[in-house]
């Protein structure tokens, strides 16, 4: 078994094509571990930055690992001896386990892939011998306590920001104490064993280096293309969003930087993908985009703000991006929306709508959400009503239309922070409501209320969580997931329910 998942790794490095190679030379030996399968962690740009950033720029010599293919999970469970993608290293064998985490749901794999080796799962009982286990990521803006009695140090911001100053703690012979207290004295650090979380208060991140994709590999969500950033953060505050509210203020990258990553790529590169919070936003959007089309790039966009489509804009997405646009007006009600921030009218919106059909793009992805505070049933089923107008804009049955739902968490570092989340059974009632009067011609689809009843439990969870995200047995069933926590004496609801002004969060 092991023999096999060493050649399909080593297959797997064989299909990559390195647009970045950063030397790996550095005596400090480091693994950045994605707690999902290959698939989804490449297709992180966030991941590859780390990966760059610590090989790169700091010469740390830094390898990937990431959660095994099923077939291989109870192996590896059995044997302990979970290894790296590039040189099939055990991971107990590099100084540094640095896990990389976009999404709360990926907590209990940070105890599963721990338990893969034979580095004690709690930061308490590891011994000097042990590799130094760090968290960055997404996540470690907002909410890392379910997991912090696994982590030895939460690196809060971007890694260009934090790693070279902490860099200095691993490169003056201290020992394993004395790195962690050390760590615990410097910004945007946070060690759980010595600081509480309210002393260590993240500062925004002050870097204006942007990232693009160092490694291509068609292994991906996005199949060989290149992923680079246009800009940082999102101006339009949404109060529900981690981007807007914890991630620092906007800053749009030149135009001069993008085309000078860009240009030394042309016949080597064939799709380019902008990531961004909003990115028509950028003040140079449409330069970029006439360079891209000059230069005979593919294109593939992240999120786009309805209320900022031109047809211009439309007649590139056809052209140039495979007729596929994505919005996202998170609720089909007008007063709910500018509640949350999302600023966007309904004949703006409708408008946006019926300018796409007419430009001919032929595929539609729309993104809401259901259970915003203030929700009432009613309000649900304003978004099958807003599908029946959309329908009577179609111009062409060949347009093929997703609606993807998805049910609002509060997020910590939000404005919204303190919201309950919605019960289970009324998600329930509002999808069924939704699927009943929604008209045909739409692929509806929606996570299910247990997985975002499980999100919302670890976005504001604290560290008795622990137990929960250390059984791998409760998988995200959360039936399981409540009885274990019964046995636990752990109240599921403590976390979904709304918080009183002044009441202590977990995370502050």
């Amino acid at each position: 078994m092991k023999w096999n998942w060493i050649l399909e790794a080593k297959k797997i490095c064989s299909r990559e094509r390195f647009i970045d190679r950063p030397s790996n030379g550095g005596s400090l030996s480091a693994v950045i571990v994605y707690p999902d399968r290959y698939f989804t962690g490449m297709s992180n740009l966030g991941f590859q930055s780390v990966w760059h950033v610590l090989n790169g720029v700091l010469s740390i010599s830094c390898e990937r690992a990431f959660y095994p293919d099923k077939k291989y999970v109870d192996f590896f469970r059995k044997n302990k001896n979970l290894r790296s993608l590039e040189t099939q290293k055990p991971l107990q064998e590099f100084d540094l386990v640095c896990f990389s985490i976009s999404y709360e749901m990926n907590y209990p794999l940070v105890a599963d892939i721990l338990n893969m080796t034979p580095i004690p799962l709690f930061s308490e009982e590891r011994k000097e011998r042990d590799p130094l286990v760090i968290l960055g990521g997404a996540v470690s803006y907002l909410n890392a306590e379910p997991i912090a009695d696994f982590i030895d140090a939460v690196f809060m911001g971007r890694a260009e920001d934090v790693w070279p100053y902490a860099l200095k703690a691993f490169e003056t012979g201290l020992s394993r104490g004395e790195i962690l207290r050390e760590l615990s004295s410097m910004k945007n650090i946070y060690v759980p064993s010595i600081n509480t979380r309210a002393e260590k208060q993240m500062e925004p991140y002050s870097s204006s280096r942007f990232f693009s994709s160092s490694i291509l590999t068609a292994d991906t969500e996005f199949s060989d293309m290149l992923l680079t950033e246009i800009m940082r953060g999102c101006p339009f505050m949404c109060k529900f969003c981690a981007v807007s509210n914890c991630f620092g203020k906007c800053v749009f990258r030149p135009f001069e930087d993008i085309v000078s990553t860009l240009r030394p790529l042309k016949g080597i590169v064939e799709k380019v993908g902008l990531i961004g919070g909003s990115i028509n936003a950028h003040p140079e959007f449409y330069k970029i985009l006439e360079y891209l089309r000059r230069e005979g790039f593919k294109v593939g966009f992240s999120s786009l703000r309805a209320d900022r489509l031109t047809p211009e804009l439309l007649d590139f997405i056809k052209q140039e991006g495979g007729g596929s646009l994505t919005l996202a007006p998170e609720s089909a009600n007008e007063k709910l929306r500018f509640f949350i921030g999302k600023k966007i009218s309904d004949e703006s919106f409708f408008h946006s709508i019926e300018m796409a059909f007419r430009s001919g793009i032929r595929k539609l992805r729309l993104y809401f959400m259901i259970g915003l505070p203030g929700e009432s049933l009613d309000d649900a089923a304003l978004l099958s009503e807003t599908l029946k107008k959309i329908k009577t804009l179609k111009f062409s049955e060949s347009v093929r239309i997703t609606v993807s739902i998805s049910q609002f968490i509060p997020k910590p570092f939000t404005p919204l922070e303190r919201f309950e989340q919605t019960d289970e059974s009324e998600i329930l009632k509002r999808l069924e409501l939704i699927k009943k009067t929604s008209p045909s011609g739409f692929k509806i689809t929606y996570e299910t209320p247990s997985a975002a009843a499980i999100q919302g439990i670890l976005a504001r969870g604290d560290r008795k969580l622990s137990v929960m995200t250390s059984d791998r047995e409760l998988g995200f069933s959360y039936g399981k997931w409540k009885r274990a926590a019964n046995k636990h004496g752990i109240d599921l609801d403590f976390y979904l329910r709304g918080k009183e002004d002044g009441e202590p969060l977990p995370w502050r």
